[in-house]
């Protein structure tokens, strides 16, 4: 079936029916439907178009008039293969052949007008295997396709667009199937997608036309639905061009077919449909509008779901979806067909004017691709809230608050206007888009921007003023710590509004409002209030309910309140009111209590009890009343003890109370205590009171008046005491005699004088490192060397600095002073210096030596260093090696020496390395030999040449040659032999015990029957010679 509006007739459509083999030609009209011919067309796929008909047939596109006579044919060729599908909208129409080969043409002409050249689709594309429907839209630029990849796949859309030769395919919800398609006869932008829920799949979300993010599945439609009535009074006829039908804008597989889990075959038919009836198990069925767009594909606009009384989607007539309604289940005449249902955007403005129209398209399509600057200037003259609405919860997708502070100003938002300006005072921006969310009333989407933005305060607020409270609370106590109090009193509030008492009062509990609030709220119940404060043990409530039984005069009932809370000035308040003193001074000496103390004295005082009013006025710290007391009673000694215990202001008045007493010494030691230490000094000097004098002097400084010091500092020096001499000049800036009387007098300076003795450096550079020098002399014969290091440092002398830290012994900084200066003379110092450390344990120091002396270019120095090391490693630690290398580097360095300056010592020390660095070598490798006739003819070499040559027992000693070959002879169990060489040792005098372990020795002397009190021989070292010749025969009987 298929019908359109006539062009030549107002009010008057045409309709036409077939079967596949003929046709039926109707004119329709308010009246009714009246056959004006019945045609012998054999074909299944049928259109109408301009008082023409459309039809398909065997290889070819037939156009015929109304009386059935052929006035075009459109033919494909055999390669082409033969038209199966087609789609008629507007002056628009689209054929699709069964070897998929799309061709368009423009009927609006005398002649039909192809305008594409043909577009061959794969056969095994992920549509064109199974395809059932096929659309084109108002201007023929897209043709939307409803097909699967094979028979048994789930089905999908995609568009196709012409002037770019493109495909898109149509995103829809995981678990929606689509099952019909449709485009708009006004809009050919404007696509909707018929669905249904699959089996087993989820519509929980929707697709976001901007962002692709899933949304609540939710009515797109606010408004309220047409009724039958209403419906009934539009005139369809004359609102839509085209209704149904194969040549209709779209095409639609059964949506009850798909309920019940059939899928789409190649011919557009429903494998396994049985009805179009839903039964009891049927799932919901959606309509998706979308919007075609040249660049960023097909985005979706918004989701409608099938009312009950809808059956299928029959087309887009903007601002309507149409739908086919169900027939009454009472099987009575169904006088309406079709039903209306508003599209989102237009909600509101159902019969909007042609510019309005255009705008509200506009304004919908530019909303969807999110380009919120055209959404705006489209609809910027427009009035319906239903609109700034819409366009106004974009902003909250796309963040643009000043887009829509200008929508809810049109829709007479006052108040989130308002609230919005405010919101844009806070530093996170999410939190100020949640504001526009919450005036919105989208508060999911005000939840997630401010757990977004941190702002778990604000998220706070939105609970509690959605009465969402346990959400607030649990938030409060996990993230929003310092609200938790004010959300559990607000909480409370909530809760005693709708008379929950019992949960309130657990609230205010909680928020720690339990003595403001819970009288309050159980005022009107005494009992239930007494009950309360007895179980709670809340110190705040019981206080209260103390006071509240004193007003009553139930004093047993308030002095047991005001003790079990703690407010023992209360019930000293009440005792005494009863006048049971007794009682009330048990009370104090037990609890103590200041206020209570107080109280309590003051009864006392008007009593006349001086002693034991004094006594509670200590205790409660009150130290002015009990000083007047004593005043007036004349208790010095107690106004002295308290006096000392008060604050500065109490202290000055009892200094002028004894002052007017002429007990000096009291007076001047709380003016010192007092603050006021220059009235206590002019107090002691004319009282004469050396002695508090003295005591004075440790706490004057600087900030005391200079001539008041100057004072002070000749008294010290009339009485020899020049330590405080020295501090008063000190403190009154006169740091040059200071020093001179600290040297006089051989005053000991300690490290805060020194430093306040240093000139600072407004001073004369000259006269500031004279008078450093001069300290830092002072500082090196007391002995205190860092302290001079530190003064001549200032000074510029570096040299001296070094002396007084070498002086000091501290190798740390004697190395870090050294590096610091970068100066010859001081790196000589520092090098001679470390020479008595221990640096032979400490390779920092050892490297220290050589750096220096490097860097100073005392090459000399540094090779007889190299040379005492040698000589360590020989005479200490036997060590041969290591005084090979030593000597080796001290021959280079040596070498480099004579080569810049030459000189008899220097020439006399490289001739001696050399001769000791040659017969250590020799020594060495002897030693080291695995022959031991090599080793023997080594040692018997150098013991020959150090009979002829002292030199060489300067490089070896002779002891270490005999540990060798005792060592020999013991390995190899010659016991006699190593005896003898013992023998030799101990009669040229050398000491075999510094050679030779002791259970070496122990076994030798056994092995010989000898006794080891031999070892205490030691010869004549005057019969070398002779010995030596010993051994060499003893070396010879063994070669």
């Amino acid at each position: 079936m298929d019908m359109i509006d006539s062009d030549d007739e107002p009010g008057l459509s045409e309709l036409l029916v077939w079967d596949g083999a003929r046709a039926h030609y109707y004119h329709v009209t308010a009246k009714g439907a009246s056959l004006v011919r019945e045609l012998n067309i054999a074909s299944r796929t049928m259109a109408l178009h301009r008082n023409a008909i459309v039809y398909l047939r065997d290889s070819r596109v037939l156009i015929a008039n109304t009386s059935g006579i052929v006035k075009e044919t459109l033919s494909f060729s055999e390669g082409e293969g033969l038209p199966r599908w087609l789609s008629l909208c507007g002056h628009y129409m689209a054929v699709l052949s069964s070897t998929l080969v799309l061709k368009l043409w423009n009927l609006s002409r005398r002649k039909a007008h192809q305008y594409n050249m043909g577009r061959q689709f794969e056969a095994d594309g992920e549509l064109f295997a199974a395809l059932s429907a096929m659309a084109v839209n108002a201007d023929g630029t897209r043709v939307a396709f409803l097909g699967a990849s094979s028979a048994e796949a789930q089905p999908a859309v995609a568009v196709f667009e012409v002037e770019t030769d493109s495909v898109a395919q149509v995103e829809l919800n995981a678990g929606e199937l689509p099952c019909g398609v449709v485009w708009s006869t006004a809009e050919p932008r404007l696509l909707a997608v018929e669905t249904v829920a699959k089996r087993g799949g989820s519509l929980a979300g929707t697709i976001s036309a901007k962002t692709g993010e899933a949304g609540p599945a939710t009515d797109s439609g606010s408004g309220t639905p047409l009724s039958k009535s209403r419906l009934a009074g539009k005139s369809l006829s004359r609102k839509l061009k085209r209704k149904s039908g194969p040549g209709s804008p779209g095409g639609t597989a059964s949506p009850s077919a798909l309920r019940k889990g059939s899928s789409l075959d190649r011919s557009g038919s429903l494998a396994g449909a049985s009805g179009d009836d839903d039964g009891p198990d049927a799932l919901p069925s959606f309509v998706v509008t979308l919007f075609a767009t040249p660049t960023a594909g097909v985005l979706v606009q918004s989701r409608t779901q099938f009312q009950p009384e809808f059956q299928r989607l029959v087309g887009i007539e903007v601002p309507y979806l149409v739908f086919a309604l169900k027939p009454p289940l009472d099987g009575s005449v169904m006088v309406e067909r079709l039903g209306l249902w508003p599209m989102q955007d237009f909600v509101g403005m159902e019969s909007p004017s042609a510019t309005a129209f255009g705008a509200l398209l506009d304004f919908s399509y530019h909303l969807t691709i999110g380009n919120m600057d055209e959404a705006f200037k489209a609809v910027k003259l427009i009035e319906s809230d239903s609109v700034w609405q819409n366009m106004a919860s974009m902003c909250v997708k796309t963040r643009r608050l000043d887009v829509a502070e200008i929508c809810l100003a049109h829709m007479g938002h006052i108040r989130g206007v308002r609230a919005l300006r405010e919101a844009r005072r806070l530093p996170e921006h999410a939190a100020q888009v949640a504001m526009l969310a919450v005036q919105l009333g989208e508060l999911e989407a005000a939840e997630a921007l401010y757990l977004e933005a941190g702002r778990p305060d604000l998220l706070n607020k939105l609970y509690q003023a959605s009465n969402q409270w346990r959400a607030a609370v649990d938030l409060a106590r996990s993230s929003d710590r310092i609200h938790l109090r004010n959300t559990f009193f607000k909480f409370g509030k909530y809760l005693e509004s709708i008379g929950e008492t019992k949960q309130a009062l657990q609230a205010y509990e909680r928020a720690g409002l339990a003595a403001e609030q819970v009288p309050r709220l159980l005022a009107r119940d005494l009992p239930a209030l007494e009950q309360y404060v007895k179980a709670s043990n809340e110190p705040d409530l019981i206080q209260w309910w103390a006071q509240f039984a004193e007003v009553n005069s139930a004093f047993d009932q308030a002095l047991m309140y005001y003790e079990q809370a703690g407010n023992y000035r209360a019930v000293i308040k009440i005792l005494c009111y009863l006048e049971d003193f007794d009682k009330a001074g048990q009370v104090c000496d037990a609890t103590k209590d200041p206020a209570a103390c107080y109280l309590y004295a003051r009864h006392l005082e008007a009593a006349g009890s001086v002693e034991a009013a004094l006594n509670y006025y200590n205790l409660s710290k009150r130290f002015n009343h009990a000083i007047q007391l004593g005043m007036k009673s004349g208790m010095d000694n107690m106004v002295l003890q308290m006096a000392l215990q008060a604050g500065e202001t109490t202290k000055l008045a009892a200094a002028a109370y004894f002052e007017t007493k002429n007990v000096w010494d009291r007076a001047i030691l709380l003016y010192h205590r007092g603050g006021r230490t220059a009235k206590a000094v002019d107090l002691a000097f004319s009282t004469e009171s050396f002695d508090a004098l003295r005591e004075l002097a440790s706490s004057l400084d600087s900030s005391t008046d200079p001539a008041l010091l100057n004072r002070c500092a000749s008294f010290f020096l009339d009485h020899a005491q020049y330590d405080k001499a020295v501090s008063m000049l000190i403190a009154a800036g006169q740091t040059e005699r200071a020093l001179q009387l600290a040297v006089d007098e051989k005053i000991a300076i300690t490290d805060e004088m020194a430093e306040a003795l240093s000139p600072d450096a407004s001073v004369e550079p000259e006269k500031r490192a004279k008078m450093l020098s001069e300290l830092g002399s002072v500082l090196a014969r007391q002995g205190s060397y860092r302290l001079a290091c530190k003064k001549y440092a200032h000074a510029g002398d570096k040299i001296s600095a070094m002396k007084c830290l070498i002086k000091s012994g501290d190798t740390s900084r004697i190395m870090f002073f050294a590096n610091v200066c970068r100066k010859r003379e001081v790196y000589i110092l520092a090098a001679n210096a470390l020479q008595q450390a221990d640096w032979h344990g400490d390779a920092e120091i050892r490297k220290g030596i050589i750096t220096f002396y490097t860097k100073a270019k005392q090459y000399a120095s540094l090779a007889r260093f190299y040379d005492a090391c040698a000589r360590l490693e020989v005479d200490e630690y036997r060590n041969y090696e290591q005084a090979t290398n030593a000597l080796a580097e001290g021959i280079r360095i040596a070498e480099k020496a004579t080569a810049d300056a030459s000189t008899p010592a220097l020439k006399k020390l490289l001739d001696n390395m050399q001769l000791r660095l040659m017969w250590i070598e020799r020594f060495v490798h002897a030693r080291s030999a695995s022959d031991p006739n090599e080793l023997l003819s080594g040692c018997r070499a150098i013991l020959d040449a150090a009979a002829n040559d002292p030199a060489v027992d300067d490089a070896v000693r002779t002891g270490d040659i005999y540990e060798v070959l005792i060592q020999l002879a013991v390995h190899d169990n010659d016991m006699a032999q190593a005896y003898r060489l013992i023998q030799i040792m101990l009669e040229r005098g050398i000491d075999v015990r510094l050679y030779l372990e002791r259970n070496v020795v122990e076994r030798v002397f056994v092995a010989n029957n000898a006794s080891l009190s031999e070892l205490n021989r030691v010869g004549d070292s005057g019969g070398g010679g002779d010995d030596n010749d010993n051994v060499v025969d003893v070396i010879d009987d063994d070669l």
